[in-house]
């Protein structure tokens, strides 16, 4: 039958309606609601305005309970807003009321951010605290020696961690919690073997402490292990959402990517993914942990059964075991990543940070060393140099920008259709990729013509002033003006020093240029991630060209396709059940609009027949194809693969380039456009003089992975866990099909050789610089 909801409120001007319905599957209800979307665990169906506010209809059959709340996304002036109604949602059960009336929240409708869930972990709270004071009110006392007190606080304690570790892995799951008494239990226990046995040891160790040391001390043994037991509960909840987008647990190599939580970035991506829900979520389901402890403590004690002490350590131990029943009997299908203790995890990643991997030490036969790319002589011709040469060069990067999304099977066709009415007058690469999935690897790549860092340490923060050759180097030698424009923030991982070193003219990020667009975030001008609107970007750079008749080289760099995906103007609607997505492509397609703009002053100025616009991907981004969400996590196609379109109506008259080749391959390539010989690292390819068969990637965020392509067969090595996949992407370009069992050994082995090769090179070269 069909269920309205209507909802209403002030400065509202769009809205979805979040929902599930508890017991049908997500996949049939999307195909029954044509427009809805997936938004993390709910669906979103947008609501359409009507004369009483805006309405949704739900086509669910009868007797079915749902649950549903609101996501209002837009003011009505169109200004984005991202705030969740959970207050005014509700569980119903569809057929009691034909239409639901809901009006809006004052926080919503003022602009207060809210969480997906509202604030149950008070109510939680509160009914402990009410049955802690009936048990001490109402039950006897427990009176037995000190000892025996302080063991059973201990045990009762660690009990509590158990219960709110196991409902942090329900949430990790999204599990329903009718299914955590039911289907769930086992799966939780099985997961949770990390977090349980993290636990048994804290006790274990308190369990001792307490027998050796004087009873005069065993109250602060008990307070500081309850206290140890209440902070990794909390740890636990965090991890939640770190494993929710990254697929993983927080490590030491996302603390130094994150420029240990200083960066506005960082600051930025928390914001977006904390909320007063979640928060009040924490801090009180944390402050159940001992609040549990007590409660265990007092049932125990009051029990008439003999050896009654015995009762916790029994639980305890019986925790244990049906957690390591469930590990090892039954297959879960549980994801890495959806298992680790995010503290174990993360002391793990810090221990191992600076270990030389395997492959640095595997031995590598004679001639692979000093390291060179394989490549085949060219025998295309896509370009002919005896025409006019090129005066001006404009380096467009565009942020988190995939090739996947771009052209291929993944593709979405009017993102495609926007770049390709350039085909006729340019030349695009399809298998260019970028060597880390990560901004600043890529900018040291670009500006360098280097391989970064094969590390998780960052050139631009370590090598900062390092007299490293370099393009607008280069180019500034050949007399050249030189500019780099970016609407994000440059003051990550050092990027505005480190570029200021490389001889740049001018360098701009959102805090010199200036700009009136901006975004509305909690009914305040919030400039996302640090950085103003990507078309103002077009405004400086054709300010700073002027009619000035200096060959110029200029890198422009957007930032709104970086997470969480703003963007101005009216939205293109996407063939994708994710909305996240659908805000990134078109967050994307407004980047695309930039470089319209740039492209149609240069002909308006008359340079677009002497100037070589390039427009790239600094890398990819995923949005679940291999369980992740975001860049920095793995090396599949999503996160690696990058775009790269070279443009002059002189030059090129359509074509495509099949060969591989990286983004370090960007600077020789221009360089050899502009007549120049002069090989800047002895890493960098021109990429139209020969035909690329090599391409080498890697990602050190959460386990480390070390990636080698040749023709279309593509190895992911993961030195974390000593594990290979294998794809072969002319059969499957989405890399659904692991065929590891049906390579020959020695095909694998041949493949580890060359990254061994390529990992120590590397290594050798930047220790010779410290």
């Amino acid at each position: 039958m069909t269920q309205r909801i209507t909802y209403s409120g002030p400065d509202i001007g769009e809205v979805f309606l979040a929902w599930k319905a508890i017991d049908l599957h997500a996949d049939s209800m999307l195909r029954a609601h044509p427009g809805t979307k997936e938004v993390g665990s709910l669906l979103g169906t947008p609501m359409i305005p009507s004369d009483s506010g805006f309405t949704a209809k739900l086509n669910v059959p009868a007797g079915e309970d749902i649950y549903y709340c609101f996501w209002v996304t837009r003011a009505v002036d169109g200004q984005f807003r991202d705030y969740w109604d959970t207050a005014s949602g509700a569980t119903i059960t569809v057929g009691e009321t034909d239409h639901i009336y809901v009006a809006a929240t004052p926080e919503a409708a003022n602009g207060t951010d809210l969480a997906e869930e509202s604030a149950w972990g008070a109510w939680v709270l509160v009914g402990l605290l009410i049955a802690y004071a009936l048990a001490r009110i109402l039950l006897p006392r427990y009176s037995e020696d000190r000892a025996g007190r302080s063991i059973d606080l201990v045990f009762g304690t660690a009990l509590g961690a158990v219960a709110i570790h196991l409902l942090a892995r329900a949430a990790i799951f999204e599990m329903p919690v009718a299914n955590l008494f039911r289907r769930g239990a086992g799966k939780l226990l099985a997961a949770g073997l990390e977090d349980i046995c993290l636990i048994a040891g804290i006790v274990a160790a308190a369990y001792l402490l307490l027998w050796v040391t004087p009873r005069r001390a065993a109250s602060r043994v008990v307070a500081i292990t309850i206290g140890v037991l209440t902070l990794i509960s909390a740890i636990a909840l965090v991890n939640v959402d770190a494993v929710e987008y990254l697929g993983s647990p927080f490590t030491y190599q996302w603390l130094y990517y994150s420029d240990f939580l200083l960066s506005s970035d960082a600051w930025s991506a928390l914001g977006e993914q904390a909320s007063t829900e979640s928060l009040v979520n924490i801090v009180s389901l944390t402050l159940c942990v001992p609040l549990l402890g007590y409660l265990f403590t007092i049932f125990a004690g009051w029990l008439p059964l003999p050896g009654a002490r015995w009762l916790l350590p029994a639980i305890c131990s019986v925790v244990i075991l049906a957690a390591l029943v469930s590990a090892t009997i039954v297959d879960w299908s549980i994801l890495p990543g959806e298992r680790r203790n995010a503290i174990i995890a993360f002391l793990q990643s810090a221990v191992s940070a600076d270990a030389t991997p395997t492959l640095g030490g595997l031995a590598v036969p004679a001639g692979q060393l000093p390291f060179r790319e394989g490549a085949a002589a060219r025998p295309e011709k896509f370009v002919s140099l005896d025409s006019t040469p090129i005066r001006n060069v404009v380096l467009i990067v565009l942020e988190s920008a995939g090739a996947v999304y771009l052209d291929g099977p993944e593709a979405f066709p009017t993102l495609r259709q926007r770049l390709q009415k350039y085909h006729p007058n340019g030349l695009y690469f399809e298998n260019i990729y970028a060597h880390a999935p990560s901004t600043n690897a890529t900018m040291v790549s670009l500006m360098t013509g280097m391989y970064p860092k094969l590390s998780y340490e960052s050139v631009t923060r370590e090598f900062t002033d390092y007299p490293f050759a370099s393009l607008p180097g280069e180019l500034s030698r050949l007399g050249y003006r030189t500019s780099f424009f970016t609407s994000g923030d440059l003051s990550w991982q050092r990027g505005m020093e480190f570029l200021q070193h490389r001889q740049f003219d001018v360098v701009e990020d959102y805090r010199l240029i200036a700009c009136d667009q901006t975004y509305t975030l909690q009914s305040e001008d919030y400039r996302e991630n640090a950085a103003i609107d990507d078309l103002c970007l077009a405004d400086r750079f054709a300010e700073w060209t002027g009619t000035s008749e200096e060959p110029f080289a200029s890198v422009i760099w957007t930032v709104q396709s970086h997470y969480p995906y703003y963007f101005s103007g009216p939205e293109t609607e996407y063939a994708t059940q994710d909305l996240y997505q659908s805000r990134y492509l078109n967050a994307l397609e407004h980047g695309v609009e930039m470089v319209d703009q740039v492209i149609a002053g240069l002909k308006a100025t008359g340079r677009d027949s002497n100037t070589l616009v390039v427009i790239a991907g600094d890398h990819g981004e995923a949005f679940g194809q291999h369980g992740h969400h975001g860049h920095g996590n793995t090396l599949y196609e999503e996160d690696i693969r990058v775009p790269l379109y070279l443009i002059n109506p002189v030059l090129f008259s359509g074509g495509r380039n099949a060969g591989l080749g990286g983004v370090k391959d960007i600077p020789a390539t221009i360089l050899g456009l502009l007549g120049v010989e002069t090989d800047i690292s002895g890493q960098s390819r021109n990429l139209l003089a020969d035909h690329g068969e090599e391409a080498f990637f890697f990602s050190p965020w959460t386990q480390l992975y070390f990636g080698y392509r040749r023709g279309p067969m593509k190895f992911i090595f993961n030195e974390s866990k000593q594990s290979v996949e294998v794809y072969n992407l002319a059969d499957d370009p989405q890399e659904k099909h692991d065929i590891v069992h049906t390579v020959p050994a020695s095909v694998i082995a041949e493949a580890r050789t060359r990254v061994a090769a390529w990992v120590q090179h590397q290594s050798n070269y930047y220790d010779s610089l410290e």
